[in-house]
């Protein structure tokens, strides 16, 4: 006899009014494991180790087996966001009771009781409280007053008094305003900048934030130091090291110095995120990089319509195509549209259609397969193609039908499917007549059609899913794409020689982080020597150095200090060191050969690889570029590093985890000869 849905549903329910864990009733599939039955009315998904779910209309937490980890007497749970954009602390969730909110830990405590009318994100473990009436369009505004609270502790750091409260961008600091009067504090409420020192502070970011004083603007740092004197017009936000200012009607640009990189020449002008620079002088611009070295003389093109990557895209004569940041031309000026510059990607447009462009300027599409529709004054609009923020590309098919290629072109799923949502975790729900399925990277189908009758959020590889009107979850097989084909044979070898530290041996695809990185030098190091990097350091005398204070603003990870020590890596300014930022190619070859003299590695004998694109090379990277391009692998004969194709080097492109892994192992052989270290 088939039991029914309401029937588990009721039992479910006696079990969790009783404090019992539920029975994981899990049914074993060829792709997943139902974890927990659908017998829920709601939930957001998985957030770390817990689920906020919905029952007998309350909500409360459970963990991955389904047990109960907070009773059922909430009204509703959200995330910790960040006011105005769309991060989160991950570690927290918000809990609503009576209109009152709280913060939850994922072990079920409640750190800050449900006595506030909104919560938003100060990050690093801060948490903005508020009282007031809610302000539209709705929560998290409020019009009423904010304080500050350490969430772990829930000591209040500020008192709720003040008009607003913002983070800056590394949550070391706080800009408040009270009495219409601004000032900045550090996370223990300690004032940097006093109370009506000036009469309004912006938001920080990159360490540094704009200050107005009698209707002029400058700028200061986190320790409250001028930066700038007071007496611009006008000072956007930073954007790579650089920012548009206006000085007595005329546009320039300075640098985080306060050093003016282009002149105050300019009717007007723009910042992209990647630090390339557009001035307008008239109706030509003229385009800089962050260093205010000329990348495209004024009135060489007609329009800039936007940078990515080392990609500029430009317009001559009504037709559109992009330079690189030497001001050579690499897409061919041929285009009549350009619709969307995201994620290193563009979608370029030639009349009635449409392609990709990558950051090697090669097209990635047939530019005659997909296309769009014509707006309502007959333009061609190019949506048939739409770059997710994930990097995936969504592709329409002739037949109205959406499929999904990666960034490189390479088809994951084929133009069959109503909708296709974002990939998480290497999985992708997607929708067609049947209804709803869910596929891996590799496009191989995990859940089939028709098994549930949606898919919602996939998290920490748990997938929502709902039946009969009622939601559960399933357990996903952790997804970990193999290496490239190209890379696969040294990625195996640098496993085997234990280069690759366990938990990173997946993502191969993924750029490579500084932090990643640091890992990777520290543990060649320890691998070569037989020592851990603090017993190396002391043989070499450099025992004082890597107990020295930390010298970073937002990381205390020994294996981050010990590489700075060594000089292996630097911050990037502002005593900070970006743990998550991505390296360059050019980054990585300086690290590459500063970790080989760490090692005393006799220098390579040769002659460096002159590679066409040297003129992009920046000055600090030549001398590592040569190193790389000299040295070779004993077992292999490959350089350590060598071109990306047409005899370029491609410096500022980034590095994937599967190339730091190959060069890694690489620099292990490259000195297995008499004179080199051993």
């Amino acid at each position: 006899m088939r039991t029914s849905t309401k029937f588990l549903a009721a039992l479910f329910y006696i079990i969790l009014l009783a404090g019992v864990s539920a029975p994981a009733l899990a049914v074993n599939t060829s792709g997943y494991t139902v974890a927990i039955p659908c017998v829920y009315e709601d939930t957001i998904g998985f957030r770390g180790s817990v689920a906020p779910v919905q029952y007998g209309g309350k909500y409360g937490l459970i963990d991955k087996t389904g047990n109960t980890v907070t009773p059922f007497v909430y009204d509703s749970f959200t995330l910790l966001w960040s006011q105005g954009s769309n991060d989160f602390q991950h570690s927290y969730l918000v809990a609503i009771q009576d209109g009152k909110w709280g913060v939850i830990d994922e072990t079920g405590r409640l750190l800050i009781p449900c006595i506030y009318n909104s919560i938003v994100s100060g990050g690093n473990g801060m948490a903005i409280v508020g009282i007031g009436e809610p302000a539209r369009p709705g929560l998290p505004n409020l019009n009423g007053v904010w304080g500050l609270v350490d969430i772990q502790t829930g000591r209040e750091i500020l008192p709720v008094k003040y008009r607003d409260i913002s983070p800056s961008d590394d949550s070391l600091v706080y800009t408040v305003n009270l009495d219409n009067k601004t000032a900045v504090t550090d996370r223990n409420g300690k004032f940097i900048v006093p109370l009506g020192t000036y009469d309004i502070i912006t938001n920080y970011y990159s360490g540094l934030a704009t200050v107005y004083k009698n209707q002029k603007v400058g700028i200061i740092d986190q320790f409250g130091r001028a930066v700038t004197p007071v007496v611009y017009d006008r000072i956007d936000p930073f954007q790579s090291g650089v920012t548009l200012a206006n000085k007595d009607g005329k546009w320039g640009v300075l640098n985080t110095f306060g050093e003016t990189v282009v002149p105050f020449i300019y009717g007007d002008g723009g910042v992209y995120p990647n630090g390339v620079i557009q001035m307008r002088k008239g109706a030509k611009p003229a385009v800089f990089d962050r260093t205010g070295r000329v990348i495209a003389p004024l009135g060489k093109y007609d329009f800039v319509h936007g940078s990515t990557g080392n990609l500029i895209y430009v317009e001559r004569g009504g037709k559109m195509g992009a330079i690189d940041i030497t001001g050579q031309e690499i897409v061919p000026l041929i285009y009549t549209g350009i619709r969307d510059i995201t994620n290193g990607l563009a979608v370029v447009i030639d009349n009635d259609k449409c392609t990709i462009i990558n950051q090697s300027g090669q097209a990635i599409l047939p530019l005659d397969k997909y296309g769009g529709t014509l707006d309502e004054n007959g333009f061609f609009d190019g949506y048939g193609i739409n770059i997710l923020d994930d990097g995936y590309v969504l592709i329409l098919s002739t037949e109205s039908k959406w499929g999904l290629i990666d960034c490189n072109g390479t088809k994951v799923l084929p133009g069959e499917y109503f909708s296709i949502g974002n990939m998480n975790d290497g999985y992708v729900a997607v929708q067609n007549e049947k209804g709803y399925a869910l596929f891996n990277k590799d496009g191989q189908v995990i859940v089939s059609f028709g098994d549930f009758d949606s898919i919602g959020n996939i998290n920490e590889n748990m997938a929502s899913v709902t039946k009969d009107g009622l939601t559960g979850f399933i357990s996903l097989p952790e997804y970990i794409a193999p290496p490239d084909g190209w890379a696969k044979p040294e990625v195996d070898c640098a496993i085997a020689a234990g280069l690759v530290p366990e938990d990173m041996r997946r993502k191969y695809q993924d750029n490579i982080t500084r932090a990643d990185f640091c890992r990777l030098a520290a543990n060649l190091i320890e691998v070569k020597t037989g020592m851990k990097v603090d017993v190396f350091m002391n043989t070499r005398g450099m025992s004082g150095r890597i107990s020295d204070p930390i010298p970073f603003t937002d990381t205390n990870d020994p294996v981050i200090i010990a590489a700075s020590r060594l000089g292996i890596v630097y911050g990037v300014g502002n005593n900070r060191f970006d743990p998550s930022g991505i390296i360059s190619r050019q980054d990585a070859a300086v690290m590459l050969q500063r970790t080989a003299m760490v090692l005393d590695f006799t220098e390579p004998q040769g002659i460096p690889q002159e590679f066409a694109d040297s003129g992009r090379f920046s000055n600090y990277a030549v001398n590592a570029i040569a190193f790389v391009s000299m040295a070779e692998d004993t077992q292999t004969g490959y350089k350590i590093m060598g071109g990306t194709g047409n005899n370029n080097f491609s410096p500022l492109s980034p590095y994937t985890r599967q190339q730091a892994y190959a060069t890694i192992l690489r620099l292990y052989n490259a000195f297995k000869v008499s004179g080199g270290f051993v």
